[in-house]
Order: structure tokens, then sequence, then C-alpha cells
């Protein structure tokens, strides 16, 4: 007896052909058949074949701070942007005589590795707009004046030219998108003048928004281009004021629990109403939750406290890289925050072909 298979099948093994068997469950490559009670009497047999899809898998829940992997080159001052599973630092100094730093490094939230060089090397201040796959590194501080007014925007390998700012902005707070940012405060390097002023960017240009209502460096940022938010900072009086931009003007929020002069590193880019800074104070390493209008104490980092660090996310997936820590070198270390349940996976499914074999 010949078998002519009939329909398209990838099959391979032996074809063992038996009496009738009822198959209440499935599995993977499963595959059986129908043959009556006598196969040599029958012109054909029903065959059915199951197939699997795999699912997608879920990310972890998280409890809180946790450490990670090290940094490939220690700074300090970098420019951090994305959070603690997708992360990306920025520029920075190795060292404290101002040895300008180019390199970029991308986290995936267990290993550091090497990202695209920024085109002027120069210290970022702790905080980039955007995320790891679209960054934008605004001005900073650097030997000359083309690197203390350059923007450069990142497509997740390669840095590219944008619109330079119109004034000197070093320490500003940076915050938004590559298509929709906000940078604000600052100082001027020339006249170390503290400054008030907030520019915004579409992706092309660079206009004016309101400014703030006191001049101040080290200024943490959050949010978006219509609704950021201004922690901390040094030159102002307290270091505990907290600002609401609404597009077009700040207002007061919430004050922080404590002085924060190091208010620059520790906002991370949540949003207005959602976020967190972590206190840079070597002797304070503290970290905060603000809910649109009241800051409240929450997890404590671990480590030592660092200053002048890259920190960037938002409340339930943010990381702490580099910085300062009080020695005479950086620290390579890295601190991440996952906290809540996770999210579920996807199952995999099964899909059922039938067909016939004829027998001639």
């Amino acid at each position: 007896m010949a078998i002519l298979i009939s329909a398209s099948l990838d099959y391979s093994g032996s074809l063992i052909l038996g009496q009738n068997k009822s198959y209440t469950t499935s599995s993977a490559g499963a595959m059986w058949f129908n043959c009556g009670s006598d196969v040599n009497s029958t012109s054909s047999i029903k065959y059915t074949f199951c197939s699997f899809t795999p699912g997608t898998p879920g990310t972890p829940g998280g409890s809180g701070w946790s450490t990670g992997g090290n940094v490939i080159t220690a700074n300090y001052d970098p420019g951090g942007a994305g959070n603690a599973t997708a992360g990306l630092i920025a520029g920075g100094t190795c060292s404290p005589s101002n040895i300008y730093n180019a390199s970029s490094q991308e986290y995936d939230g267990s290993t550091w590795s090497a990202g695209g060089s920024l085109i002027n090397a120069r210290r970022m201040g702790a905080q980039i707009a955007g995320s790891q796959p679209a960054a934008l590194a605004v001005g900073g501080a650097g030997p000359s004046t083309s690197r203390r007014l350059c923007v450069e925007e990142y497509d997740g390998s390669t840095w590219s030219t944008q619109q330079a700012l119109p004034a000197y902005h070093a320490a500003a707070g940076q915050t938004g998108t590559t298509n929709s940012a906000l940078a604000f405060g600052g100082f001027h390097p020339n006249t170390t003048t503290k400054l008030t002023g907030t520019r915004e960017f579409n992706g092309t240009s660079w206009s004016n928004g309101g400014n703030l209502p006191a001049g101040r460096y080290n200024v943490g940022a959050a949010g978006t281009q219509n609704a950021g938010l201004s922690q901390a900072g040094s030159g102002i009086s307290g270091n505990a004021c907290t600002n609401e931009y609404n597009g077009s003007s700040w207002s007061s929020g919430g004050n922080l629990l404590q002085n924060s002069p190091y208010g620059q590193g520790l906002g991370v880019q949540g949003s207005q109403n959602s976020t967190f800074q972590i206190n840079g104070a070597p002797t304070l390493a503290r970290m905060y939750c603000y809910n649109g209008s009241t800051w409240t104490t929450t997890d404590q980092p671990p480590g030592p406290a660092s200053t002048r660090n890259a920190t960037s996310g938002e409340i339930g997936n943010a990381f702490i890289a580099t910085g300062f820590t009080g020695g005479s070198t950086p620290t390579s270390a890295t601190y991440q925050y996952i906290s809540g349940p996770g999210t579920p996976g996807t199952p995999g499914t099964y899909s059922i072909v039938t067909g016939s074999i004829n027998l001639i």
C-alpha cells in the first residue's frame, strides 16, 4: 500500500497507522490519525496536527533599590536619560581637573555598553532630555563657547548637531523629548550669573519661555514642555523650592522636605505630578516623591550618597549612575529603583490543522 499526502504537511518521524484514538489535550508537534477499524479497507486517513506559537514573557516586579552593573567609564557630571531598564549617560569629566569626556554609555537593566560619542565633549550636569534611543543634550560646561551653547540629538547610535542655544545655560534643568524640550535656569560660565531664562525646543529651533521666579543652577527637572517641574538648585535662598511650568509661566509648588543645593541629577524625568528626587548632599541620601502638590519621604538609596551623578527615570523605574562620593575618583556604581507588581506576559496559542492522507 502506498500513501499519498494530499495536503501540505511538514512532519518528520515514523508514521504509525493504528486504531481510532481519542485525544483530550494538545501539545506542540502532536499528530494523530483516524484510520478506521481496518487501514486496508479505507481510502483515506484523516489527520490532525497541532502547532504552538510561544507567548511573550512579562516583566518582573520590584521592591525598591538594588545595585546594578558598574559603568564602563566613571565620570563627574554626566547627563542621564531613559530609565533603569533602558538608560543612557553621556559626557562628564573624568577627574576633578576637568578632563572633558565625550563618551556615551547605554544600560539594559544589568550591563552598560558603549554608545555613540558626543560631537563636543563637555560636562552635562546630570540630566539630558528624552530617552535612550532619542535624547537631547543641551548646552553644558566646556573649554569653549561652542561647547557651552551646542545642542546634540541622539538616535540610539549617533549624535548629530541641532540648533545651538540662543544663550548660555550651564548646569541648567533639562526635560521633555527631542521634539518638545525644555531648558531653564543655570549660570553664565563667564560671569557665574545665576539665570532665570527658560528655553523651549520644537525639534528644530529654540524660543523663549517664561522666566523662573529666581535664578538658580544645579536645578532638577521633570515633566514636559507644557507641564514642567523645577526642583531645588544652587544660588537660591533655602534650596527647597519647587516650581511648576504650564507652557508659558512658572508658579510655586510644594516645598521639598529639606534644602537641596544639588537638585540637578536628583530630580528625574517623570511627570509634573509624579516624580521623585534624591537629595545629593553626601551625608543626606534620601528619596522623596512628589504628587503634584506635596513631597513625601520614601525608600533610601543604597550605597554611599553621591552628587554630580547621572539620574533619570520615573517613579518605579529609575537609576543613579557614577558621580562624586567625596573621594578623588568618581564612583562607577549604579543603583536602580524598580518598584511595582511588574507586567503580565501573554500566553502562547495552539493552532490545529486538519487534513487527509489518501491511500492508493
